[in-house]
Parts: structure tokens; C-alpha cells; sequence
């Protein structure tokens, strides 16, 4: 056998191999619990309220942490529910970090599992670079595999942990008591069809911290330095390097809903001080709707804000009852 004929072959062995342990099969409720880091933890009630949970779905706002200490579902489904004769029901399926490729993940959940009538998801001053850096553990290899490529900076890194995620996960579901693990969905652990941390954590401490306005200008010249390479729209082939990944992800995602009949929505969460709109406002509006609070002053009162990106429990309560508001205007206007 000649060198060339041998690395050929290896090269084949080992893609075939890579492949079958791509393609093993295992419970994706362990990739959900997998996901066990502070509030990303979360991830396991996101599967639990999809799948196991037969409270329907309705309305769901996906986002980052803004949209998680911001949009109380509790509050919301009682005012939206006030004049109408058909109950919705409302969930906060937002996830700390950015990324488009989580929203797009969620989104798929919760299609797949639910038939929500609306999804509203939340944008910033402007997209971010990067994709979400906890997607590997979530996602099914079809949605690794198949992720945008130019410029995703996880693209590679994702796929390298690929091979052991998968097998580790086919070992858990086949010999769970060798890793410690038990299969199956226990109603006494799960928290019920609302998971909320607008007013409170989960320890029970009340979020009521609060800044200074100085303190949060200051904080707003700071990110606005650090930011300042992702505010700029002068140069298109540097726009689209920098936020192709998160573009098509957002973009996909709206598709995938609206093809299964469901209205889609952004809402506006910015940082404390953030302009009235976004950078790229009129590129969102040719995809979905953008809902404001109708008090924008929210985003300039320093009394509502816990730090630079984060509402506390008084903003969140403020915040929550303005969107509802304006979210029953454009559900009214939309049956019309």
C-alpha cells in the first residue's frame, strides 16, 4: 500500500467513524440538563415547560439576559388577559448571552413541542458578532452542522466538542447509573408553568438594586468605546463579515416561524441611555414588527436599572406593564 493510498483510507476511516458518533442517538432532555451553569441552568426548564408541561404555549419572548430580568410572564398574562375572552398564555423562554443560534434553537423547541400563537424576540443597539457561547450543548448535530459559516466564530469549536458530546450523551442514556444519572422528567424538581427573575432570584433575594445616574453614564461612555467597531455602517463588507452569523440566524428563525403560522415580533431592549431605536432598525422592520414600550422613558430612568444592560425589579415591573400594553395594541391591530 502506497502513502497516498493510506492516507486516503485513514482519512476515510475516520470520517465514517466521526460521522457514526455524530449521528448516535440519546435522550436531548441530557443535553438540556447538561447546561448546568448559573442561570443558564434555565435550559432545563425551557425543555421541561415545552415537553413535558401540557400548559399550552401562546406567547413567548426569547432573548438574552435583558429580556430574562426584564419580562415578567406572570404580569404580562394577567394584563393581556384582562379584556379578552380567550386566555393566552405567557412564558419567558430568554437565556442569558447573545446569539442568534440559541434563538433559533428555542424557537425550534418550541414549534416543535407547542403551537404558540406569537413569539417576540428581543433586539439591541445592534446585532453582536458572536454566537451564543452554550449553543454545543443544546443543539442537535443537524443544527451544528448546518450553522452559518461565514464569519461564525464558534463554528469549529462546536464541532471539535461534537464527537465527545455525543457519545458521552449515548453512554448517559444507555447506563445512566454509571454516570450518576437518572432518566426521565420528575414533576416535584420542575418550577412550574412560569420561571421568572424580574423581581426576584431564585433564592428569594429581591432584585432591588439600583445605580447612580453618574455611575450609569459612566458606564454607557465605556461600552460606547468598547462597542464602537459594531456601531459603525460605513463599510458593507465589514458589516456583513462581522454579522452574518447572527443575520441569518435571526432571519432563518423568523422564516421558520411564520411558516408554521406564527406572528413574530422584535422587542426594543437596549442598554440604560441606548438611542430610541436601533442602529438597524429600518433592516429589522422588513423582517417583523418592533414593539416599544410606550414609555420610553424606561430606558433613561436610572431608578429602574440594577446595572448598564439589566432592569431591576421596579423597571422589570414598569417595563412588563408597558409591553403588554403595547403588545394587546398590536395584536388588536393585526386581527383588524
Amino acid at each position: 500500500m502506497n502513502k497516498s493510498t493510506f492516507w486516503i483510507l485513514t482519512i476515510t476511516i475516520c470520517a465514517s467513524l466521526l460521522t457514526i458518533v455524530t449521528l448516535l442517538p440519546h435522550d436531548p432532555y441530557l443535553r438540556y440538563q447538561a447546561l448546568n451553569i448559573g442561570t443558564y441552568s434555565k435550559a432545563k426548564w425551557l425543555y421541561e415547560r415545552s415537553v413535558f408541561d401540557s400548559t399550552p404555549v401562546d406567547i413567548a419572548f426569547i432573548g438574552t439576559s435583558h429580556t430574562l430580568n426584564a419580562v415578567d410572564s406572570v404580569i404580562i398574562e394577567k394584563t393581556i388577559n384582562t379584556n379578552t375572552s380567550q386566555f393566552k398564555h405567557v412564558v419567558n423562554f430568554a437565556i442569558p448571552h447573545f446569539g442568534r443560534d440559541m434563538h433559533k434553537l428555542i424557537t425550534k423547541l418550541l414549534i416543535e413541542n407547542k403551537q404558540p400563537e406569537v413569539i417576540l424576540i428581543e433586539i439591541r443597539e445592534s446585532e453582536e458578532r458572536d454566537q451564543h457561547p452554550a449553543s454545543h450543548y443544546l443543539a442537535d448535530s443537524n443544527d451544528l452542522l448546518n450553522a452559518p459559516l461565514l464569519i461564525n466564530k464558534r463554528f469549529a469549536g462546536n464541532l471539535i466538542r461534537l464527537p465527545l458530546r455525543q457519545s458521552t450523551l449515548f453512554m448517559q442514556s444507555n447506563i445512566p447509573q454509571l454516570f450518576g444519572k437518572t432518566l426521565g422528567f420528575k414533576f416535584s424538581d420542575y418550577w412550574g408553568p412560569h420561571l421568572n427573575f424580574t423581581t426576584q432570584f431564585p433564592g428569594g433575594r429581591l432584585r432591588d438594586q439600583v445605580r447612580t445616574k453618574v455611575e450609569l453614564e459612566k458606564s454607557v461612555d465605556e461600552w460606547v468605546k468598547l462597542n464602537a467597531f459594531k456601531l459603525k455602517r460605513d463599510n458593507s463588507v465589514r458589516n456583513y463579515l462581522y454579522f452574518n452569523a447572527n443575520w441569518s440566524n435571526l432571519k432563518s428563525t423568523v422564516e421558520l416561524a411564520k411558516s408554521k403560522g406564527v406572528k413574530v415580533y422584535f422587542t426594543y431592549l437596549p442598554n440604560y441611555g441606548a438611542k430610541d431605536k436601533p442602529i438597524d432598525h429600518i433592516l429589522y422592520e422588513r423582517i417583523a414588527p418592533i414593539l416599544y414600550p410606550k414609555d420610553s422613558t424606561i430606558f433613561n430612568n436610572p431608578n429602574y436599572w440594577a446595572d448598564l444592560g439589566h432592569l431591576n425589579g421596579e423597571g422589570a415591573t414598569a417595563y412588563s406593564y408597558n409591553i403588554s400594553n403595547m403588545l394587546n395594541e398590536r395584536l388588536e391591530l393585526d386581527q383588524k
